[in-house]
């Protein structure tokens, strides 16, 4: 077992990772912050740092002068701590959409991203995910594709068929992951209804067609990382958390919260919930 930098063990049993959403400002010098503090102490349990900002190098081409530099500055960071980098889904729908895709992998590739993430959540244009993969692939990128409209409300049935053929002719053309779609709000979108309540039927539809390995559930709020850890377990895969929040996933994944210690799925080995026993006891 592996221990994290601070010495304690990284997990009491086997966990998934977590893809962090960075929106924490990097500076580009060597003053303290966040993303440097958190990097350095919980690498270990970020599957993927994802990236979301514009890349407005695009239009220029690859090799010219750096224009945004915080976006270079948190990518050398999460490099020097082993953490992978991914894109956000909007520049490449952008650069689809302006028939720049070519220049867009081109420049994932020199910034030394690893994955790129693909997905038709606010554009119409038609995919072929053969030919995306093949051109990421050529140019040593892996793809994840997001499943699920950004503004087309919350999943019904024949939405969740038609998706789930959807992630498996990513995976069948070569993707690496699906990513299932929860914007910044949980509410109204995807899995979750107006009130942001888990759609666990809907959930386990995609957790079954594809397995826990090969999907991740974006859980941009904390009612929805506890939800789809309290229904999954700590195998689940989440994404879109922000980095300042990943602690606290962390410890509830492995059952240290205190709203995790009478969950079935969470429970530390060996743990027993005490039955409450009020006999005795004096009130007022």
């Amino acid at each position: 077992m592996r221990p994290s930098p601070c010495g304690w063990p990284l997990s009491c049993q086997p966990c998934s990772l977590t893809l962090v959403r960075n929106d924490v400002h990097v500076p580009c010098c060597d003053a303290p912050s966040p993303g440097r503090t958190l990097g350095k102490a919980c690498g270990d349990w970020i599957g993927y740092d994802r990236l979301h900002r514009k890349f407005p190098e695009a239009d220029r081409g690859p090799r010219s002068p750096p224009c945004d530099k915080p976006v270079r500055s948190k990518i050398a960071t999460a490099r020097r701590c082993g953490v992978p980098i991914v894109t956000g889904g909007g520049p490449f729908e952008l650069a689809v959409a302006a028939g720049r895709l070519p220049a867009y992998v081109e420049l994932c590739q020199h910034l030394g991203v690893t994955r790129i993430e693909c997905g038709a959540g606010f554009t119409d244009v038609e995919l072929d995910p053969l030919e995306i993969v093949t051109l990421a692939g050529e140019r040593g990128l892996e793809v994840q594709y997001e499943l699920g409209k950004k503004s087309g409300g919350a999943f019904g049935r024949d939405t969740v068929d038609a998706l789930i053929d959807e992630g498996w002719r990513w995976l069948d053309a070569g993707a690496a992951q699906l990513v299932i779609e929860a914007r910044e709000s949980a509410q109204g979108v995807g899995l979750f209804d107006a009130e942001g309540r888990l759609n666990r039927g809907f959930a386990d539809r995609f957790g079954v067609a594809f397995g826990l390995e090969a999907v991740a559930f974006e859980a941009p709020t904390k009612p929805s990382q506890f939800a789809l850890l309290d229904h999954f377990g700590r195998d689940v895969q989440l994404c879109n958390v922000r980095l300042e929040e990943l602690l606290r996933v962390e410890i509830y994944r492995r059952g240290l919260h205190a709203d995790a210690f009478d969950k079935d799925r969470l429970r530390l080995p060996g743990v027993e919930v005490p039955a409450v026993d009020l006999v005795g006891y004096a009130t007022g």
